[in-house]
């Protein structure tokens, strides 16, 4: 399954204890995907479990019993279609009144905001991206209000002729799901953000090693092409006598690396000081030489 649909069973094999939140969650099954025609109204939800789950609520909230039905189309997203007056009044009021629910305890929106998710929702798994989206039927607008109201800010967008709230902002989004209690998914997206900056960071400082690695490399070819360009002309001798046993010194290891190389020097020098010596020699090589490979 998908990591939206494990979000989804979570929520199934929850329990919403108190009547009041029941019926939050009830009402946000109905406000955001019942479609009424012909006094019969209709819900589609993604599979057998979330609609049989569904029908408890209704047939607790607006006295009916709907069997899930397959769709016309074909899939796996399945129709709960009944006939509920109650159901039909709350779709009418939603669309004529500024509220979609009226909280009766503390944790009325919580559940309220979970049926959202449950009927209208999806989310991306966070190992791949930040994204949460809603696709309410009704009440886009009065949706993404009733978000910013529990300061969630969303957005929308419009896509294949219907009006869709997403969230792509990491923290949002761990927001949204500590407000309705899937802790679960919180952590993901918390852990999801942790994993991605230490690979970046992982990265950057790989690439900055890299870099750094092919600046010495490069830097160390050309120190040796010109030494061998003074030895050829016997020109070594011409340097002070430290730069000389440097110079020879670079040639005799032509693979060490800069730190490796301070290592065998005798006497001992730090590596700042041997690089300080290699560009001494770099500078007399463009006076003795007749040319310089550069």
């Amino acid at each position: 399954m998908s990591f939206s649909s494990n979000l989804k069973m979570e929520i199934i094999e929850q329990t919403i204890k108190a009547s009041c939140c029941r019926k939050a969650f009830a009402s946000a099954l109905i406000a955001s995907k019942a479609v009424v025609r012909e006094g019969l109204v209709s819900i589609n939800l993604e599979n057998d479990a979330h609609a049989f789950f569904a029908a408890k609520f209704i047939a607790e909230f607006f006295g009916a019993s709907p069997t899930p039905k397959r769709p016309k189309a074909g899939g796996r997203c399945r129709v709960l279609e009944f006939a509920s007056k109650s159901a039909i009044r709350y779709v009418n009021s939603i669309n004529s009144t500024e509220s979609l629910y009226n909280a009766k305890c503390p944790t009325c929106e919580a559940a309220f905001f979970k049926g959202l998710f449950f009927a209208a929702g999806r989310i991306s798994d966070p190992a791949k991206q930040y994204l949460l989206e809603f696709s309410p039927t009704n009440c886009c607008e009065k949706f993404l209000r009733s978000l910013s109201d529990i300061g969630i800010e969303a957005r929308t967008t419009q896509r294949n002729g219907r009006t869709d709230i997403y969230i792509k902002k990491s923290s949002i989004i761990e927001d949204f799901f500590a407000f309705i209690g899937l802790n679960s998914a919180a952590f993901a997206f918390m852990n999801a953000k942790i994993e991605s900056e230490f690979r970046n960071n992982t990265n950057r400082i790989v690439n900055c090693e890299t870099n750094n690695i092919s600046k010495s490399v490069t830097a160390s070819h050309k120190q040796i092409s010109v030494i061998d360009e003074l030895e050829r002309h016997n020109l070594l001798s011409s340097l002070p006598e430290e730069l000389e046993a440097t110079a020879r010194l670079r040639i005799k290891y032509r693979d060490l690396s800069l730190s490796q190389l301070a290592a065998v020097a005798v006497p001992a020098i730090s590596k700042s000081g041997l690089s300080h010596r290699l560009k001494k020699i770099m500078e007399y090589s463009e006076t003795l030489l007749p040319s310089v490979k550069k």
